[in-house]
């Protein structure tokens, strides 16, 4: 299979899976506004990213992904974590975030272009903004804090 076939694929795939768990989450916890209104927008964004990979698959091989059973993944995902400690949760997160961003940005070190890399700088800015919102919280988790 193609690599960027298969790169787009994924990243559909996993922004979905964000999306819905975000989404849980802003919704588990809508009584802390400050923390559900971030989640929500992260959501939104994850949402947003998972179109972007989507329509640059469509526009480069034809085709549709199929999306809805992995938002729903991610929304299950959360719901199953209600026992899981707030905090746990966002500390999880943050070590995510902080390694997609550092797999964005090693991605975006090739000079050559392809759709998933071009998909990639249009979110970069959404992508260093959720590692900053984890970042303000606890610190770098990329050193394995």
């Amino acid at each position: 299979m193609n690599i960027v076939k298969l790169q787009l694929t994924w990243a559909c795939r996993i922004e979905h899976v964000a999306s819905g768990f975000y989404l849980s989450l802003s919704k588990r916890y809508s009584k802390k506004e400050d923390i559900a209104k971030t989640l929500g927008r992260f959501s939104r964004d994850e949402l947003k990213h998972g179109v972007l990979f989507g329509k640059a698959y469509h526009e480069t091989y034809g085709g549709e992904l199929i999306t809805g059973p992995w938002t729903f993944l991610g929304k299950t995902m959360g719901f199953i974590q209600f026992a899981v400690p707030l905090r746990w949760k966002l500390k999880t997160l943050s070590v995510v975030e902080s390694l997609a961003l550092s797999l964005l940005k090693k991605e975006l070190h090739s000079e050559r272009t392809n759709p998933y890399r071009d998909v990639l700088r249009k979110i970069q800015g959404d992508e260093e903004r959720h590692a900053s919102f984890y970042h303000s919280l606890y610190g770098s988790c990329s050193s394995g804090r």
